[in-house]
């Protein structure tokens, strides 16, 4: 008799976040039908040269096949809403007695936006546009608690935000993948896949760096 592949279970926050998600999915999602004016491509994306994000998250981390509970706290500087560093706290497992965390950053690159700006391309649906726009890559290292093994790591990882209020001051919800790729001289590679939902406060603030005079009209 052949023996039954062992399934990790899902952990408990994972479904209630997971729940939560489709139906906040599923309330907004009628926005971009509902949305009959046209826009302008642009959403007050030049308000501010720089546009500052705080978020709030839980999900599911993946270790060797097994899945616990993780929260993260994000917080991210984006130049035109498009490129910039972002910085993360990440805790693991927080329910069971195998608590560790991760602390790291990197780059995040969201280059959907450049691209419909400079070839002129727009949905001219302000949910939709703001929707793709958010599609971003993420790479960075991260420093691991000494529970994980390893001491640090490289990070890649992917998302997207779903907008929930649009203005001057957005809400959205932020669906997220990060990989996290270690190697140790005593207990070998480490891989750990983390699926993360959460809300995500963004506002734009004007630092002069779109204003900011180069070094040749200085000298004029």
């Amino acid at each position: 008799m052949s023996e039954r592949a062992s399934v990790a279970p899902v952990p408990r926050g994972l479904r209630v976040v997971s729940l939560v998600l489709v139906a906040l999915v599923l309330a907004f999602a009628g926005r971009a039908a509902a949305d009959e004016g046209a826009g302008d491509g642009l959403y007050g994306r030049f308000d501010g040269d720089v546009w500052l994000a705080a978020g709030l998250g839980a999900g599911a981390v993946v270790d060797h096949g097994a899945a616990r509970d993780g929260s993260t706290l994000e917080l991210r500087a984006r130049f035109l809403d498009s490129v910039g560093p972002f910085a993360f706290a990440q805790a693991e497992g927080l329910a069971g007695s195998g608590a560790a965390w991760s602390v790291g950053g990197g780059l995040e690159l969201r280059p959907l936006f450049l691209a419909r700006f400079l070839t002129n391309n727009s949905l001219g649906r302000e949910w939709l546009d703001v929707l793709v726009d958010s599609l971003g890559l993420e790479l960075g290292v991260v420093a691991l608690s000494p529970a994980q093994r390893a001491q640090a790591a490289l990070v890649f990882g992917g998302g997207l935000e779903v907008p929930l209020v649009l203005g001057a001051v957005r809400i959205s919800l932020r669906l997220g993948v990060r990989w996290m790729h270690a190697e140790h001289l005593r207990t070998g590679v480490q891989n750990e896949v983390s699926v993360l939902g959460g809300l995500v406060v963004s506002a734009p603030v004007d630092v002069g760096l779109a204003s900011r005079e180069g070094p040749r009209a200085l000298l004029e």
